[in-house]
């Protein structure tokens, strides 16, 4: 389920960011476009999620995010929030489920 969400919203993403440069954004995702000094567009991409256990879904969501913009910046939730919606701690800390979120190479910032 987590994964069809996953594409639900880099879809949805896909057919905002086709729409123009200005900022787009909902509760699951954000894209926004702007022209750096050069004159070159930059199109910043906004996921979140748990990423408790990185597993080739989550590898797989970050590289369609990156294809959508240049730019991918992805949010990790806390603990306390992860907790009181899925009822249970995740298994990685905060600070580790960061980390290898951001070892992955098509993440930009965490």
């Amino acid at each position: 389920a987590a994964a069809t969400t996953a594409f639900a919203v880099l879809a949805t993403l896909r057919l905002r960011a086709q729409a123009g440069p200005k900022a787009v954004g909902d509760c699951e995702g954000e894209a926004e476009a702007e022209l750096e000094g050069g004159g070159e567009r930059v199109v910043r991409i906004w996921m979140d999620g748990v990423f408790d256990l990185m597993h080739h879904g989550h590898v797989n969501a970050f590289r369609q995010g990156r294809a959508m913009g240049t730019y991918l910046v992805v949010g990790i939730n806390d603990d306390a929030s992860v907790a009181a919606c899925k009822g249970c701690a995740p298994l990685m800390s905060e600070a580790e489920r960061a980390e290898t979120v951001g070892a992955c190479r098509w993440v930009d910032e965490v």
